[in-house]
């Protein structure tokens, strides 16, 4: 009888394991990285709050000039990241850059290289179209943005958004008078 218990016991727990494993699996993050959030652009105002939220964010320092400072979310050796940010001192405004490829449909024949639709950009995209309020489309040198004005925003202007289609961008325009010009 003890032997039918013991294998009663072992079966039993390895259902346990099979049953528990993708949720451990699927609970675990990613280490290091890290995804921005509305509430945190949001918040950017100075060179301070920008550099918090870098760091907080796990992004690293890649260079800084007299004019700017660069960071990169968990750059490779080679410098490449699935997110860049830089900071303009001279004008007080941020430009990031997020990775929208991945792949999509793991686990199934469709597998494959793309763009994801719930990228760290999308979402931040789709929360800053139902709380701000659209101001115009603007075109600085050879890109175009849809402008808004984020009344939650710490920053006096407008924040933008374009799609490259693999990549989104963001950034926030605190001197209002630049934008005036180019409407």
């Amino acid at each position: 009888m003890r032997l039918k218990e013991l294998l009663n016991f072992i079966v039993m727990k390895k259902f346990l394991f099979l049953l528990l494993f993708p949720l451990f699996v699927f609970a675990q993050t990613t280490s290091g990285s890290s995804e921005l959030t509305y509430k945190e652009l949001m918040s950017i105002n100075s060179m301070e709050t920008f550099l918090k939220v870098m760091i907080e964010n796990n992004y690293s320092k890649v260079e800084t000039t007299e004019s700017t400072v660069i960071f990169a979310l968990n750059p490779d050796e080679f410098g490449e990241s699935t997110s860049f940010a830089y900071y303009y001192t001279a004008d007080n405004r941020f430009w990031i850059q997020f990775s929208r490829t991945g792949t999509v449909a793991i686990g199934t024949p469709q597998e494959r290289e793309g763009v994801i639709p719930d990228s760290a950009y999308d979402k931040i995209f789709e929360i800053i179209k139902r709380r701000c309020r659209f101001d115009a489309v603007k075109t600085i040198g050879e890109e175009t943005y849809a402008c808004y004005n984020c009344r939650q925003s710490k920053f006096s202007g407008l924040i933008g958004l374009r799609s490259t289609g693999r990549a989104g961008i963001i950034t926030a325009f605190a001197n209002k008078k630049v934008w005036d010009l180019n409407r």
